[in-house]
């Protein structure tokens, strides 16, 4: 089957196609995970060993070689040491394993009659699963000594062992000059092919604003800005206009003559004429 590798053919492949199922799910992940980064500024990735590039993005909806999920672990980071520790089992530290078979470039699986994405888990060359084998130390009853993943990374294409879960700091990435905030989003470096497949994604208004993306079309885009303007114009002259009115009020009711008895200096004849007279007092 043709795979797209350049730029332009990968954006008409988003385009026409958009992603799959599983490539949905798993940048859907990418980017709530990039954006709890950004919010707390602490970053889990699993990073190859290898190359020292970071392969996945790990947070809540990571799974952990424990069998439970990011958001189960601790992510404490102090001066003196950092926990990710499991809150339902023993496993001592958040160790990332695949959570689809996508993810180990197994993409035939999900296409296999009666395959149970949920229940799927990755094996180890002993042929028992991640969850089989002990959370802390990686062995198995059957007698293998620790865990060897009978898969490889998409991103790396190294094995279980040619990783490592790394939590950091936004000021540790700073100085290893490594991606932050909306630059740690995936596709950072082409924001057209990033906004196009963020249309097929379900994701959170914090991770649109991170991006700096709309749902709204160029058409409806223009709208917007045709009528913030007529708005704002408008805005400013019933401003003015209240300006003016309330101008207008202030200079007729200061150039008003007060009649109050207060400020009379001599009774009117009428006035005098009765108090002569005694109808009313002086």
């Amino acid at each position: 089957m043709f795979q797209p590798k350049s730029a332009t053919g990968i954006m008409q492949g988003v385009k026409q196609f958009g992603p799959s199922v599983g490539g949905k799910k798993m940048m859907t992940w990418e980017f709530t995970h990039a954006a709890e980064a950004a919010e707390t500024g602490i970053y889990l990735v699993w990073r190859s060993l290898k190359t020292g590039e970071d392969c996945f993005r790990v947070g809540h909806f990571s799974r952990c070689f424990c069998g439970h999920y990011g958001k189960d672990h601790d992510r404490k980071v102090n001066k003196k040491k950092q926990s990710t520790k499991c809150a339902k089992c023993s496993c001592k530290e958040l160790h990332f394993i695949p959570r689809r078979p996508e993810e180990c470039g197994l993409y035939h699986l999900p296409r296999r009659k009666g395959f149970n994405i949920n229940k799927w888990r990755p094996n180890c060359k002993c042929g028992h699963n991640h969850e089989e084998h002990d959370p802390n130390y990686f062995s198995c009853n059957c007698g293998c000594y620790r865990f060897e993943g009978d898969f490889w990374c998409i991103g790396c294409e190294g094995g279980f062992d040619d990783h490592e879960t790394l939590l950091q700091t936004e000021s540790e990435r700073m100085a290893e000059d490594r991606p932050i905030q909306a630059e740690f989003l995936p596709m950072a470096d082409n924001v057209e092919l990033q906004h196009e497949t963020l249309k097929s994604l379900e994701v959170s208004e914090e991770v649109k604003k991170l991006a700096g993306f709309t749902d709204l079309t160029e058409e409806e885009k223009f709208i917007e800005e045709e009528f913030k303007e007529k708005m704002n114009s408008e805005g400013q002259l019933i401003k003015l206009t209240d300006d003016m009115a309330s101008m207008d009020i202030n200079l007729a009711v200061g150039g008003q003559k007060s009649y109050t008895r207060d400020y009379v200096s001599k009774p009117e004849k009428s006035v005098k004429y009765m108090q002569k007279k005694g109808l009313i007092k002086k």
